[in-house]
């Protein structure tokens, strides 16, 4: 222990003249006078065990030892380092002039080498025949940030990384379970939905078809009683049997096994135009299509229930209201589509729910869309009947992946009802 400032490097030799004072761990020289005698070589650290360094045969001496870094702590002006060798503890301290954190390299759970001055911290007398302190404590002091070597990195399988990745993998295989079970529910949903629109197509074929072929049979009877003077009678007769065999095809065709026919892309406003003049063909009703905004694809399931509603608005109004003008506007938007059908007919004055049939349907498939359904009518000013419908988003990794999982079991479904 000395007060003299000098410029002696590591492995210098030195004389030192001081007094001999006795210290729990060992004697020292106080007030200690140094001379640098000869330039030399840093000593090399004699390797040691924790076990040989807590037995005290290295005590005050240049060692290095390995273990496992369990804890830096860094305090006010020193940083101190918990290692385990085996079933043994030690401490490292490094003193840190305005705690400059120098070894925030290290990591918790690394294989670290530590070199330094092997020091016991004793409680009691260290006597010459041999220990008799209390307590002994053990440390390794050390002489800069180099004399600590990383050997091994810190493993990656830390208690809590596993507890993440176990959590992981128990939120993943939920997901699949999941996901499994959702494709089940939604394949014994879609069976029912194809049983039961098979019985409706026997009902169909058994009732309905025959119906329509009386219809037709019939009208046919009374063209042929026609004189062959009056031709416009006989194109309305003509007229008629074709709407007949039009709405026997669409009732059949509505009842087919997942609808194939509208699992491509439609042509909306094109197809409202058709079916409109179609309905008013032979009569004075002038049917007008537009179109507004940027045309961008709808998917085909909105599309098709668009479809049928915009049909459904077009025969109210030809069957009820007696118009004299039909109007079919589609506009297009971001984030949604807007469907209108405007007549100029008679109107009619709103009561109760609207609770026909046809008005329910739209209803219905308007909220299957989660669009907005507005019916607006007074007497003598005609009907506007507007649907509102919203375009889902660019699809996300998940909705790509149940639209994956989804398409082979619809096609299935559908190859498996057209076998029965």
């Amino acid at each position: 222990m000395t007060a003299q400032s000098t410029n002696i490097k590591l492995g210098d030799r030195i004389e030192a003249i001081g007094f001999p004072a006795p210290r729990d761990s060992g004697p020292i020289l106080q007030d200690a006078i140094l001379r640098d005698i000869a330039p030399g070589q840093q000593l090399r650290p004699t390797p040691a065990t924790s076990a040989e360094l807590s037995s005290g045969s290295f005590n005050y001496s240049l060692v290095s030892t390995e273990g496992r870094l369990l804890r830096r702590m860094q305090e006010p002006f020193r940083e101190v380092l918990l290692l385990q060798d085996n079933s043994n503890l030690l401490l490292a301290e490094l003193d840190e002039p305005g705690n400059s954190n120098e070894l925030r390299f290290l990591e918790e759970g690394s294989t670290i080498r530590i070199s330094g001055i092997s020091t016991l911290d004793i409680s009691g007398t260290w006597g010459t025949g041999g220990p008799n302190a209390s307590t002994i404590r053990y440390k390794v002091l050390l002489r800069s940030p180099g004399d600590v070597q990383v050997i091994r990195p810190a493993s990656w399988w830390t208690t809590l990384h596993v507890i993440y990745l176990a959590a992981i993998l128990g939120v993943l295989v939920l997901l699949f379970f999941g996901l499994l079970v959702y494709g089940r529910l939604e394949g014994w949903r879609l069976q029912a939905v194809l049983e039961e629109r098979e019985r409706l197509a026997h009902e169909i074929h058994d009732t309905l078809a025959q119906s329509f072929a009386g219809i037709g049979f019939q009208l046919q009877a009374i063209r042929r009683a026609i004189p062959s003077e009056t031709q416009g009678l006989r194109q309305q007769v003509d007229l008629a049997r074709a709407l007949v065999r039009h709405s026997h095809k669409e009732a059949r065709r509505s009842l087919e096994p997942l609808n194939p026919e509208l699992s491509g892309e439609i042509d909306l406003l094109s197809s409202l135009e058709s079916s409109a003049r179609t309905m008013v063909e032979g009569g004075s009703v002038e049917v007008t299509a537009a179109s507004t905004g940027a045309p961008h694809p709808i998917p085909p399931k909105i599309a098709a229930s668009l479809l049928r509603i915009g049909q459904e608005a077009i025969a109210n109004a030809v069957r009820h209201a007696d118009p004299s003008h039909l109007d079919i506007s589609l506009a297009y938007n971001i984030g949604f589509v807007r469907l209108a059908v405007k007549d100029d007919g008679c109107g009619f004055v709103k009561s109760g729910n609207l609770l026909g049939f046809g008005l329910r349907g739209m209803r219905k498939r308007s909220a299957a869309l989660s669009a907005k359904l507005d019916i607006v009518s007074q007497p003598g000013e005609g009907t506007r009947v507007e649907v509102t419908a919203p375009l889902p988003p660019d699809l996300t990794l998940f909705a790509h992946l149940k639209r994956m999982w989804k398409y082979p079991l619809e096609r299935i479904l559908y190859v498996n009802a057209k076998t029965k």
